[in-house]
């Protein structure tokens, strides 16, 4: 089995076969820089991150400075929480192919988690005028900006991301928390329900409806909203607390709720009624993978 073929099993699914075919390949042909890289990819999916580290070094030694290798070692750095180190290889990454939108993505997240926050902001913003599709550049902006209290502008560059990306739930799910963090319920009651009409399986989404519903008086509809996000994941202990909460009067429907949520997660116990939030969204390989060949990469649509 070649590498074209090694990938295929890889890319549907079968991360066996696509191990057993690359190290067949390596076998065959010491040190052959792609066998590596796949190698490396498929350690970080099994959370190997050591195993991962030494096969993406490999590769990048054998093609120095082949920007594929360097988004693969970086990203298994970031997983380790190695942020300055993974922001030294991605931006190597970057500067080899700098109009690559996933590379630009990555090294920004790398820079938010290393704290550099000016050089991540722009980065995101590179990645969006690269890919102006790119929800996951103007969600981790958006995050980085509410996580300083810039609200408003947090919430220009969702509208922003959404005049892109309409059907994206994500963004408006994150719109959603910023119109509520600025008190404009309306707002954020329209931007959930939009996200439930886009992804009717967004538990997330049925908590903060209820949220703002039971803020605005309207506690049967607040609860109904927490009763589908309990139907969606029985586990979101989040919904137990709002619920517990919407009808915190001493009865035994209340009280089974609340000892859901210390169950499940103590410290939720014990706190008022708020949002669920989604993290800023992950690292990405490039071109759905990173196991391409260097000279034939595919830009993401």
């Amino acid at each position: 089995m070649g590498f074209d073929q090694a990938v295929a099993r890889y890319e549907a699914g079968d991360r066996a076969a696509a191990k057993t075919a690359a190290q067949a390949i390596l076998k065959k042909t010491p040190g052959n820089a792609d066998a590596l890289n796949l190698l490396a990819v498929i350690a970080q999916d099994e959370g190997l991150q050591s195993e991962a580290e030494a096969f993406a070094r490999k590769a990048v030694a054998a093609a120095p400075g082949n920007p594929l290798y360097l988004n693969t070692l970086g990203n298994g750095l970031m997983a380790q929480g190695r942020s300055a180190e993974a922001v030294e290889v991605l931006a190597q990454a970057h500067a080899a192919m700098p109009k690559q939108a996933d590379i630009l993505f990555n090294l920004a997240n790398a820079q938010r988690q290393a704290g550099l926050f000016d050089a991540a902001m722009q980065s995101f913003k590179g990645t969006a005028d690269l890919r102006p599709g790119h929800t996951g550049a103007y969600n981790n902006m958006a995050l980085m900006l509410k996580s300083i209290g810039d609200i408003e502008s947090a919430a220009t560059i969702l509208i922003e991301a959404i005049a892109h990306a309409p059907k994206s739930a994500e963004t408006r799910f994150n719109l959603g928390n910023a119109m509520h963090m600025a008190g404009r319920l309306p707002a954020a009651e329209a931007a959930f329900r939009k996200t439930i009409e886009l992804n009717p399986r967004h538990a997330e989404a049925y908590v903060n409806l209820g949220v703002v519903l039971a803020e605005g008086g309207l506690k049967e509809k607040a609860e109904e909203s927490f009763r589908k996000a309990i139907t969606l994941n029985p586990n979101l202990a989040q919904a137990y607390v709002g619920l517990a909460d919407l009808i915190d009067d001493g009865t035994l429907d209340a009280v089974a709720h609340r000892r859901q949520v210390l169950a499940m997660k103590p410290e939720l116990a014990a706190i008022p009624i708020q949002l669920a939030h989604v993290p800023a969204l992950r690292p990405r390989r490039v071109a759905r993978g990173a196991v391409q060949r260097a000279r034939g990469i595919r830009q993401t649509p």
